[in-house]
């Protein structure tokens, strides 16, 4: 299945919310929504939602444009920023609290990807 998700290369990360238990990442109105919990890796240092400092660490790559996006279905969802950092989302079974671990919202009145 060829995924809608790489529209967002090219498109700087413009917020990102944190909802009770999921974390979402807009790109100017499209989302990509988190269910597991999401990894950002920069340089050396590794920052893995909830824990103390992740808040901050996936507020860093606001205004951080995606360079590319690497979906490995069964395995996870990264987005690589041109300034090096990595965003990862588990796709893995033993990561997930529900049925499902990521969700693509391409815009408004639009259907959304699943995985």
């Amino acid at each position: 299945m060829h995924s809608r998700i790489n529209s967002i290369i090219s498109e700087p990360l413009s917020a990102v919310s944190f909802v009770q238990d999921y974390v979402e990442f807009h790109f100017d109105g499209k989302i990509v929504r988190s269910l597991t919990n999401p990894l950002v890796r920069v340089l050396d240092k590794t920052c893995k939602f909830p824990e103390v400092g992740s808040r901050d660490c996936f507020c860093s790559l606001i205004g951080q444009t995606v360079e590319s996006v690497i979906v490995e279905d069964e395995d996870r969802i990264e987005l690589i920023f041109t300034l090096g950092a990595r965003l990862i989302i588990s796709l893995a079974e033993s990561e997930r609290i529900g049925p499902e671990a990521a969700h693509f919202v391409p815009g408004d009145n639009q259907p959304i990807e699943v995985w």
